[in-house]
C-alpha cells in the first residue's frame, strides 16, 4: 500500500482523503499509510495536505490517529507562517498528562522544530519545559523533556 501511494498520485490522493474517515479505524490506517510516505518522499506533500494536516491535528481526539498526524508533520517542512492554534495544541498535549507520551513527545520535538524557525518562541517554550513536574509525567517524557533542553540551550 505505502509503495502504491507513493508512485500512484491517485493512491496517495484517495489515502488522504481517508484520514477524516469517521471510521477511525480506517482514518487510522490510512494515517499510517501517509506515515510511512511523508518518512519516505515527504515532497508528496503540498501546501494543502500540510495545512489539512494541521487542522486536523488541532481538531482530532482519537490518541493514535493523532500521533501519526503529528509523525506526518515532523517529517514534512514546516509550514509557515505557523498556525497559533497548532502551537497550543502542542502546548497543550504535551502538557497533558492524559495524552499518551507519543503525542507529548512529538508536540515537544514540534514545538523544538518550531523554535528553530522561530528563535524568539525558544526562551518561551525552554521556561515551559523547565518548569514541569517531572513526577507527573512518563520516564520517556522526562528524557524527552531533557534532551530537548539540552538542544535547545546548545543553540542559544
Amino acid at each position: 500500500m505505502c509503495n502504491e501511494a507513493l508512485h500512484h498520485n491517485h493512491v496517495f490522493d484517495f489515502f488522504f482523503s481517508q484520514i477524516r474517515n469517521k471510521n477511525t479505524d480506517i482514518a487510522w490506517r490510512a494515517s499510517w499509510v501517509l506515515e510511512k510516505v511523508s518518512e519516505t518522499n515527504p515532497k508528496l506533500f503540498t501546501d494543502y495536505h500540510n495545512r489539512q494536516l494541521l487542522e486536523l491535528t488541532t481538531t482530532n481526539q482519537h490518541d493514535s490517529l493523532q500521533r501519526l498526524c503529528l509523525s506526518i508533520l515532523f517529517n514534512l517542512p514546516l509550514s509557515l507562517p505557523i498556525s497559533v492554534n497548532f502551537v497550543n495544541r502542542c502546548f497543550e498535549q504535551m502538557t497533558s498528562p492524559e495524552e499518551t507520551v507519543g503525542v507529548q513527545v512529538l508536540s515537544m520535538k514540534m514545538l523544538a522544530r518550531i523554535c528553530e524557525a522561530e528563535p524568539a518562541f525558544t526562551q518561551e517554550f525552554l521556561s515551559s519545559l523547565e518548569n514541569t513536574d517531572d513526577e507527573l509525567f512518563s520516564k520517556g517524557f522526562v528524557a524527552a523533556k531533557k534532551h530537548t533542553i539540552k538542544k535547545l540551550r546548545n543553540r542559544t
